[in-house]
């Protein structure tokens, strides 16, 4: 784990003992941050098969990929395990068809959330434990490998875990209550039971989100190595636009808590649903800002997704294992952008849900996207093959509505 830039402007603090113990309150530690970096915008990808915008009656377009007219089994195709979270999670063994139950461990226990480890070997989830007056007893980090065997099994009596994510395929973080005060987060090894609290200087840090946004799904987020990251910030000085012209400004700020600056700070931040998504590597950040996608590096240089030729709502940009693509919903456009070649695909699969988007998930390989479904029917899941260009309609039984992961298969 790499520690070696976070004792200037970051407070690190070992817990010993059973996890049980109660977690330190931190006092704000708020401090003048510097001003942003003057990005650095790249051009806008160039954009292949069906455009964001009406193209030009003159411009003959490229052929979407093509797509199957027949439905397909999914395991003639790949192989893993594809995770459906709820009440229970639901994984789908590609190849043997299998649909296994990850049941709750009590009856007063439910899960909460979930994530696969990026290796794609390992699933974490938590369960939180109430009592018979329905109040917090415990919660339950459990790790599971691709057989549905419990590797670890940590129990805390902590309130106000909740909201978990690898950070690597040996650390996870897990925000607390004081996360929505001063961004701290635990950082735990769940094999070694090595625990650390983690908080950084947030300048402005916008503290009061859950009064007045209760549908945020983020409030910080730390690089894989900890030395940067995304926060929420109040402006006081009225620069950064809000949506709500009676409530404070509030947006993004994407800092460096090493160097003690911010990175990039976008003018105009209408929407705070999306987290901020690391590239695997960690070397960049999408960030949603404006209903646009935006990739961010820690030098300030800005690689925006999309034109402004029309209304753009981005939703669930999510990076391929090896990092070579980024792939969201636009409206009701499936999008992927290619770093490599600098070019963005917008395929030919609209969806006809008009509140949300299905989500997705990449294979392990990321040859493949699994889409899901909002239809009530066994059929409708789709299947992109990103080398061979080729679209696929697929079946699971149970139907997969929320694919949330893609797991290694089985050794």
């Amino acid at each position: 784990m790499k520690h070696k830039h976070l004792y200037g402007s970051a407070f690190i603090l070992l817990i010993v003992g059973c996890t049980s113990v109660q977690p330190t309150s931190f006092l704000p530690t708020f401090v003048g941050g510097g001003q942003p970096t003057l990005p650095t915008f790249t051009e806008t990808p160039k954009i292949q098969a069906s455009q964001t915008s009406t193209p030009n009656s003159e411009v003959s377009l490229p052929s979407c990929f093509d797509e199957g007219n027949d439905e397909i089994s999914l395991s003639s195709i790949t192989e893993g395990i594809i995770i459906n979270p709820g009440s229970k999670f639901l994984l789908l063994e590609i190849q043997s068809k299998n649909i296994y139950e990850i049941l709750p461990t009590s009856e007063t226990s439910y899960a909460i959330d979930q994530s696969v480890s990026p290796n794609r070997n390992l699933l974490a989830t938590i369960e939180i434990v109430l009592n018979e007056s329905r109040q917090f007893e415990e919660m339950y980090l459990l790790i599971f490998n691709a057989r549905r065997e419990i590797l670890e099994r940590i129990v805390f009596e902590i309130p106000g875990l909740h909201k978990i994510r690898w950070l690597n395929n040996e650390n996870i973080l897990l925000y607390t209550a004081n996360t929505s005060r001063d961004g701290t987060v635990l950082l735990i090894n769940p094999f070694t039971k090595k625990q650390n609290y983690i908080t950084n200087a947030l300048p402005d840090f916008f503290d009061e989100s859950d009064l007045l946004f209760p549908n945020l799904r983020f409030l910080m987020e730390y690089s894989p190595n900890l030395e940067w990251g995304v926060y929420l910030k109040r402006d006081k000085s009225g620069g950064i636009a809000t949506p709500f012209p009676a409530g404070p400004s509030i947006g993004h700020a994407v800092y460096d808590f090493s160097a003690n600056k911010a990175i990039w700070i976008p003018k105009y931040p209408t929407d705070f649903s999306e987290e901020p998504k690391w590239s695997p590597d960690g070397s960049k950040v999408a960030i949603e800002a404006n209903n646009q996608l935006t990739i961010v590096t820690r030098d300030g240089t800005l690689q925006p997704m999309l034109d402004d030729s029309e209304t753009n709502n981005v939703q669930f940009p999510e990076w391929s294992p090896d990092g070579r693509y980024i792939a969201f919903w636009n409206t009701n456009k499936f999008m992927i952008y290619d770093i490599q070649e600098n070019t963005l695909q917008g395929l030919c699969i609209n969806t006809n849900a008009n509140f949300s988007r299905p989500l997705f998930a990449w294979s392990p390989d990321s040859q493949y996207i699994f889409i899901g479904t909002y239809s009530n029917s066994e059929s409708g899941n789709t299947l992109i093959n990103i080398k061979e260009s080729k679209i696929y309609k697929v079946s699971t039984n149970p139907t997969f509505y929320y694919p949330v992961g893609w797991m290694n298969p089985a050794p």
